[in-house]
């Protein structure tokens, strides 16, 4: 889990919070996928092949998962 407490944004209604994004690792994916209200899509990528456009943040949280796991 990742998150700064002293970040924080406020939303079109005017409330204000702060993110917590949370990465995942599978290793057996089966069933089928679904998407809630929040998501607009889902898809899996192996770690090699991060897709482009990916930003520097979330970059940066998956190698702070896989750099801890190499120790």
């Amino acid at each position: 889990m990742f998150f700064q407490v002293r970040i924080t944004f406020q939303v079109s209604n005017g409330d204000e919070l702060y993110s917590v994004t949370a990465v995942y690792l599978s290793k057996d994916i089966n069933g089928s996928k679904q998407i809630g209200d929040e998501s607009v899509d889902v898809k899996y990528f192996h770690y090699d092949e991060l897709p482009n456009g990916l930003t520097e943040e979330y970059r940066r949280y998956i190698n702070s998962y896989f750099n801890r796991m190499e120790r």
